[in-house]
């Protein structure tokens, strides 16, 4: 890790069962700038602890290479009465990963669900968050140009964990 972190940039991510979105943004909760985001997909070897310590070395450079004062990890929705399906304790997995990541980096993590995400937002809760997701702009950030949902949700997972001051 960096010996300084920057104040002023955060990182958050978004898992899925078979890939990690990020996004590095920096200035404050009132106005943001996106540094760069994208996405590790695990590579298709069918080794599972393989692709978690592939995603694992590439969350590491990102941190290394952004120093963030905080990491912030979007957590899926409990789930309902049927239970956790495969793909949902492959997400877990990589959550997992990525919180042990932060720690060893000395880097605080935010971990939570999307309504928890709005919460620190100042928004009333998890629809309003939805409502942000589905805009052309947020936070005088223009993303109109990013379609996909879960990279969109890792960039308001990193905006949650900005300073809230301009």
């Amino acid at each position: 890790m960096s010996e300084e972190r920057s104040a002023t940039i955060s990182v958050g991510f978004r898992a899925a069962a078979a890939s990690l979105h990020w996004a590095a943004v920096s200035g404050s909760q009132a106005c943001v700038v996106l540094e760069d985001s994208g996405v590790f997909r695990v590579p298709a070897t069918g080794d599972e602890s393989g692709g978690l310590a592939y995603l694992r070395d590439r969350a590491n450079h990102l941190l290394r290479q952004f120093a963030p004062l905080a990491v912030s990890l979007r957590f899926a929705e409990h789930s309902g009465p049927g239970g956790r399906k495969d793909s949902d304790r492959k997400r877990a997995r990589i959550e997992g990963v990525v919180m042990e990541l932060a720690f060893s980096n000395g880097v605080p993590v935010s971990v939570g669900p999307l309504q928890q995400m709005a919460l620190r937002l100042g928004e009333k809760n998890a629809k309003a968050a939805k409502e942000l997701l589905a805009s052309d702009e947020v936070r005088k950030l223009d993303w109109s140009s990013i379609k996909d949902k879960s990279r969109r949700e890792a960039i308001l997972t990193a905006i949650s964990v900005l300073p809230v001051d301009s």
